[in-house]
């Protein structure tokens, strides 16, 4: 694979620092890979996989490489976008292609709504849009109380609430935000405030992210092809169940991804998804076949995908799904079910509008997905915030060892200032 170069680009506030994989040769738009607040460091693996075309990585102003220079404490998904734009206009290469994870996702949605002249194809992956939840007063209010918690007390107990927030499966409780947090400790985090609050996840993004609105009259009348995808063991958590809500609002289905919220992952941060699987699905959905999603995801082949995808009518839709993902080779106890996915694409705007495809969608999660049963089970951290991706029988010790070394070499960063 082409060896990535380093640019940087000075923008307003920031300066943004991208990598470039170059491929002259190829007559494909170029892919551009972002999240926020993980940079372009989370991508290696995935961006292995498409050299046969020019791939494009950054790190999103206040994260990684890119510092701000205004000494702003908060950025919005709207100067994300704006980071974008003049990141594509930089790279002179026309209307890129977008894989966006996470909040990356949640800026490229603002960017295609304001651009759309910019994106041929955007995929975003689980955008963690809290507003579109049906529980979303409960999801911005635990945002608001991680913020106020990380600039009283600092890291530590912030991000122990934040790891339990992203464990919930399924809605929250409505007092969940005035629940005591967990021991910082039970994860290795630093109980101690070490003063401290430049954080991206906490500090920067963690309200403006989540409480973004976005413009979906706008992005249903954009030229760009938008396609929101959902990970195959993480339809239950926050992140998976606000992009189900996203794609309803835009009138499509989510396409499933193999692994979780980080199933693209191979090896970055300590951690392994399925990166060869995601990569083929993605490649899948850039070529066009996302109607066939939910059919790739649950691991059938691409001819009998389009097959049953022109089959299938609006009563067989849902059986046909669902056969087609039990004769699998990926069980659906642990997914989120095709056919829940390819049911809601079918729902009636009325339905939408009362929130009874919430509730049907929310049901068939909880019923595909495993209990948690206290335990922290597929836990994603880094593609939504800064930490490391933990799948494990007892995850919580490899979990303490992740935030431990984060903590650890992150306090060496300072102290060697």
């Amino acid at each position: 694979m082409t060896e990535a170069k380093t640019h940087t680009l000075d923008v307003p506030g920031a300066v943004l620092h991208y990598d470039v994989r170059s491929n002259d040769a190829s007559t494909e738009p170029v892919l551009l890979m972002i999240g926020s607040p993980m940079g372009a460091e989370g991508f290696g693996t995935l961006a292995g996989h498409f050299t046969d075309r020019t791939v494009v990585t950054y790190d999103p102003r206040a994260a990684g490489r890119s510092v701000r220079t205004d000494g702003a404490l908060v950025t919005t998904p709207d100067e994300h976008a704006d980071d974008l734009r003049r990141l594509i206009t930089a790279l002179d290469a026309g209307p890129v292609d977008i894989f966006a994870s996470s909040g990356g996702a949640v800026n490229a949605l603002a960017l295609v709504a304001r651009h759309p002249e910019q994106v041929r194809t955007l995929v975003a992956h689980e955008p963690p849009v809290s507003q579109e939840l049906p529980d979303r007063e409960a999801a911005l209010a635990a945002c608001v109380d991680i913020s106020e918690t990380y600039q009283h007390d600092g890291f530590g107990p912030a991000m122990a609430k934040f790891i339990a927030l992203i464990s919930v499966a399924g809605p929250l409780p409505d007092d969940y935000a005035s629940r005591p947090g967990p021991d910082p400790a039970a994860f290795g985090l630093p109980a101690e405030d070490d003063g401290s609050r430049s954080d991206p996840l906490l500090g920067q993004n963690m309200i403006s992210c989540n409480h973004y609105r976005h413009d979906f009259s706008a992005l249903r009348a954009a030229p760009t092809r938008v396609v929101i995808g959902v990970g195959a063991t993480s339809g239950s958590l926050l992140p998976g169940r606000a992009a189900v809500a996203v794609a309803a609002r835009l009138g499509t289905a989510p396409v499933t991804f193999p692994g979780d919220h980080g199933g693209f992952l191979g090896g970055e941060y300590g951690q392994v998804g399925e990166p060869d699987a995601f990569a083929a699905t993605l490649r899948e959905v850039l070529a066009g076949l996302s109607g066939c999603g939910a059919y790739l995801g649950a691991g059938v082949s691409r001819e009998a995908a389009g097959s049953l995808r022109s089959s299938a009518s609006a009563e067989t839709a849902a059986p046909v799904a669902t056969a087609a993902a039990t004769t699998s080779r990926q069980a659906t106890v642990n997914s989120v079910p095709a056919s829940a996915i390819i049911t809601t694409r079918r729902l009636p705007s009325a339905s939408l509008a009362t929130g009874t495809w919430a509730t049907a969608t929310v049901a068939a999660f909880a019923i595909s997905s495993s209990p948690i049963s206290g335990a922290l089970t597929p836990i994603w951290f880094r593609a939504y915030g800064g930490m490391s991706q933990v799948k494990a029988p007892q995850p919580t010790a490899m979990i303490a060892t992740l935030m431990q070394a984060r903590w650890t070499k992150a306090r060496s960063r300072r102290t060697t200032r």
